[in-house]
């Protein structure tokens, strides 16, 4: 089935400049990196254990030992982030002014933050925190227990009144005990960021700051719920998109725009002999050091792809993001992943398109489901159709 739509011109999110890496579309300045290594890399580990593809069966406790269709997919209601627009000058949003106290979960012992990296504790100390009684998908349980999402913690706030946003790594009011009496506050973070101008920023954090593990921004490169009501609607993704990888060559390994790195280290895997308990116990791990993988890579289809035997519209979507846009390396997972954003301020008067906005998830899609595709078998998503094996790098610039 060809899928034919009409692109309705330019929609710029409200997230980030229209300059930022996330935004801008890829140009004839964009030249393609001298080493397309990463390229390849990116593609094997989306496409392990496909036809033609060599899946090594083991790569690490629970970084991307998945076979395909499951080496792919999307971050949904976990590791992804809710946006709550927040308002604090309408008391009918019952904002609450809290501190969030910033501490480094380490062992034996967490202890705070203090005064590291740039100071961001400073910047955290009087957050417009939503009300969660006024969000009806929080219901207190798996996967949507509270503001944050499932699995990290996961929150950006912006307050639309100031331009002024945060986002938080492992955000909670649950504990621990110790360290809401030792800080003087009931809501606790692992890392933040801070962003005075939400439409101004340039997706790219100093200092350390940050909700990923590269520094850029949370909800840089996400598909969001509006996105995926203009594709239904016939419209398109009008900007880059951001995925992670299980195999990222940690710290000091990232490439500009990310200004840190996270991941299993420079073999791209924590074990060099296969662990107890798995099949070839002891013996060399085909993994270690293969396919290792740098955060803040860009990425793109070639602008002559052949897109027709896509047969969905968000796959076709996302596949002329990737083309026009570029997607970037930005985290670490356990399988590669694209990001959506989180559904809970569906239906509250945080969500940016209001309390009163269709759920995108609710809609009738061709093909399946908004992002599966039932008639491929389980764990087939509409990304399993994109050409992966056409990927090309990016020459890293900053943002």
């Amino acid at each position: 089935m060809r899928i034919v739509r009409v692109r309705r011109g330019p929609t710029i999110p409200p997230y980030y400049s229209p300059d930022s890496i996330f935004n801008r579309p890829v140009s004839d300045a964009d030249t393609l990196a001298a080493d397309q290594s990463q390229a390849q890399h990116a593609a094997n580990q989306i496409q392990y254990g496909k036809p033609g593809h060599m899946f090594f069966g083991y790569t690490g406790v629970g970084y991307g030992a998945y076979e395909w269709p499951y080496s792919l997919g999307f971050n949904v209601y976990q590791f992804t982030f809710p946006i709550y627009a927040v308002r604090p000058s309408d008391p009918s949003q019952r904002i609450s002014w809290q501190k969030v106290g910033l501490y480094v979960n380490a062992s034996p012992a967490p202890y705070p933050l203090g005064t590291q990296y740039g100071n961001i504790q400073a910047y955290t100390l009087n957050v417009p925190i939503p009300d969660k009684t006024l969000c009806p998908l929080i219901t207190g349980t798996a996967p949507y227990e509270d503001i944050w999402s499932h699995g990290e913690g996961g929150c950006v706030i912006w307050n639309v009144e100031t331009d002024e946003a945060w986002e938080f790594f492992e955000l909670t009011n649950h504990g621990p005990a110790t360290m809401q009496s030792r800080l003087g506050c009931t809501w606790l973070a692992q890392m933040a960021g801070y962003i005075p101008s939400m439409t101004t920023f340039n997706g790219c954090f100093a200092n350390m700051w940050g909700a990923r593990g590269t520094s850029l921004g949370a909800v840089g490169g996400v598909i969001t719920m509006e996105d995926l009501r203009r594709i239904n609607a016939g419209g398109s993704i009008d900007h880059g998109l951001c995925f992670a990888l299980a195999m990222n060559g940690g710290s000091g390994s990232q490439v500009l725009p990310a200004t840190r790195g996270d991941g299993p280290g420079p073999s791209g895997n924590y074990f060099p002999h296969i662990p107890a308990g798995y099949p070839g116990s002891g013996q060399p791990n085909p993994a270690y050091q293969h396919d290792v993988s740098y955060e803040g890579s860009r990425l793109r289809f070639p602008a002559d792809v052949d897109l027709s035997a896509i047969t969905t519209p968000v796959g076709l979507a996302i596949a002329e993001a990737i083309r026009d846009y570029g997607m970037t390396l930005v985290d670490t997972t356990g399988a590669a992943a694209f990001y959506t954003e989180d559904r809970r301020t569906l239906g509250s008067p945080y969500h940016i398109q209001g309390a009163d906005a269709v759920d995108p998830w609710s809609l009738t899609w061709s093909g399946g489901s908004v992002l599966n595709i039932p008639s491929l078998g389980s764990g087939f998503t509409v990304l399993h159709e994109l050409p992966w094996d056409q990927l090309q790098a990016l020459t890293p610039v900053a943002s």
